[in-house]
């Protein structure tokens, strides 16, 4: 997700940003629908009354390849949009800026958490045949208030406002705080090696209480916080000093090899792990100070740190050239395409469900209408609806 992010007009920010940001949403999306078919429990809204399930070898090759990009590919947008977050306050004010996230951010979160995420969870259940209310389905939800991929936007809102109340606390002190742009120090190799051994720590300390993958009220991921606010506090110090406008290439090699050791570990770490014949999501979900579980905590700030900004570097070197009118387009449906995702995967996988084929082919054909359906549904309701004032 947001991945959806804090998503202005494609023309306000550079073409970069708008490509990561397309790509990720269109990733996660397309990873909903294919983990709807798994075992792993609680990893999508139709897991749990799936007619299919994948083989076991495809669930183990899927899940080698996402656990690794759960350490970080959030992480990706938090650090975007501290990016350009300031300039956004810088533009509006603490008090306009926090208007405006509330009512970008915050109308459509409460309006999915209250009503649209309890009713895409009960539709499924009740075709499958499940004796489930629409009522039961909001006050029984695991974890309360359960936002399903929401939670990134109602956890964006909140770094958002505190970062908005601190701007105008400084604002009322008289402090000076420098406008958002380039020109400072850049982000050099050794700040990032602070910053993701700071991750580690917290990380690991976190898990004591909130091992991986657990579960909170609204489920905001609190067992991650330590990465993301450290990425989404990364951005916004760059974007005041610029130091990752653009990212040297001394820090983009150097946050590549910190990315690369740290997945090399985590490879190591995950077929150790196989090979005693335990299954890795249990053990990794253990609280803190399991030793896998400790090592997966120590493994997360390198690997989250060095992977996001070594993304941000290839982005600003690979995905810089200016937007056409298409590419405009696609851009600015991004968060939208992002809230609806779960309304068009699962109507996909409920129109599938009648076919006899196996669940890699379902599991294909889910993910890639999902894709597609939810960039053109929401740019519909971008382009052509009120609530696109808002998205």
């Amino acid at each position: 997700m947001s991945t959806a992010q804090h998503v202005g007009r494609a023309t306000d920010r550079a073409a970069h940003l708008d490509r990561v940001k397309v790509l990720l949403v269109a990733a996660i999306i397309a990873v909903h629908g294919v983990v709807g078919y798994s075992a792993w429990e609680g990893a999508w809204a139709y897991q749990p009354v799936r007619e299919v399930a994948l083989a076991t070898v495809t669930e183990m090759a899927i899940g080698t390849l996402l656990l690794p990009a759960l350490l970080f590919v959030m992480g990706v947008f938090f650090l975007v949009s501290g990016l350009v977050v300031p300039g956004s306050l810088d533009r509006r004010g603490p008090r306009g800026f926090a208007r405006g996230r509330l009512l970008r951010l915050g109308v459509p979160y409460a309006v999915w958490v209250l009503l649209v995420w309890p009713a895409v969870v009960w539709a499924p259940r009740r075709v499958a045949g499940w004796d489930a209310t629409y009522w039961e389905m909001f006050v029984g939800a695991e974890p309360f208030l359960d936002a399903g991929a929401m939670w990134f936007v109602g956890v964006l809102l909140l770094y958002s406002l505190v970062y908005a109340a601190w701007r105008g606390v400084q604002d009322r002190r008289g402090a000076v705080v420098g406008r958002a742009g380039p020109g400072g120090a850049p982000v050099g190799a050794r700040s990032l090696a602070i910053l993701a051994g700071t991750v580690s720590v917290a990380t690991a300390l976190v898990r004591t209480v909130l091992p991986f993958d657990s579960h909170q009220v609204a489920e905001l991921q609190v067992w991650q916080w330590p990465q993301y606010a450290a990425l989404f506090g990364l951005g916004v110090v760059a974007a005041r000093r610029g130091g990752l406008g653009p990212v040297p290439g001394t820090t983009r090699r150097a946050a590549g090899r910190m990315a690369a050791v740290a997945l090399a570990a985590y490879a190591a770490l995950f077929a150790t792990v196989v090979a005693r014949g335990l299954d890795p999501t249990e053990v990794f979900a253990r609280p803190v100070p399991a030793p896998e579980a400790l090592a997966l905590a120590l493994l997360e700030g390198p690997l989250a740190v060095g992977a996001s900004v070594w993304v941000l570097a290839l982005a600003q070197r690979r995905l810089n050239r200016p937007l056409g009118g298409r590419a405009v387009a696609v851009a600015r449906s991004a968060y939208a395409a992002y809230l609806v995702q779960g309304v068009v995967l699962l109507g996909a996988a409920l129109a599938l469900r009648p076919v006899p084929v196996v669940a890699e082919v379902k599991a294909l054909v889910v993910a890639t209408v999902g894709v597609i359906g939810s960039f053109a549904l929401g740019s519909l309701l971008v382009r052509r609806t009120p609530v696109g004032r808002v998205l």
